[in-house]
């Protein structure tokens, strides 16, 4: 079974790369449909704490762009370590910008939609922030292992 966690990880980057893509394949208005619904949502949850309309279209679809590549961040990230690669987070990077690329790409093709460079940023700097959190998820587990195996060694030790 642990031979089948890197194509899993694979299976599940690829799906999340087809969700973000979906989004662009939108038209206009029905990408503006779509964050219009998102944004009542979101602006209704904050109201139930006396915080009204915090959120605007525009800070709703950056929002959405940095989650969506910070959760492909962590995926590749996810992918690459588990297949083995040493410079995973480099790899990871470099295909977080890949995948902003082609969504912006596609954008160049759907009516009433356009690209835009500073997506792709928007887009790299989540991945690269859930890079980063998985680096430090790495860490923290590796530190807690370090810390168990000392233990462990101590007792034995005595």
């Amino acid at each position: 079974m642990k031979k089948a966690w890197p194509w899993v990880a694979t299976g599940v980057a690829f799906l999340w790369c087809i969700f973000i893509w979906q989004f662009s394949f939108r038209d206009g208005n029905t990408s503006s449909e779509t964050s219009a619904a998102v944004l009542k949502t979101v602006n209704g949850f904050f109201e139930n704490f006396g915080i009204e309309n915090l959120f605007t279209p525009l800070t709703i679809r950056k929002t959405g762009h940095f989650c969506e590549f910070l959760m492909l961040g962590i995926l590749t990230s996810v992918l690459f370590h588990l297949h083995g690669f040493r410079h995973f987070p480099l790899i990871a990077a470099g295909t977080v910008f890949c995948v902003g690329s082609v969504d912006e790409t596609i954008q160049i093709f759907t009516p009433d939609r356009g690209p835009s460079f500073l997506d792709v940023l928007l887009d790299t700097a989540g991945g690269i922030t859930g890079i980063l959190l998985f680096c430090l998820a790495l860490w923290a587990i590796s530190a807690i292992r370090r810390r168990r195996a000392a233990k462990n060694a101590e007792k034995t030790a005595k």
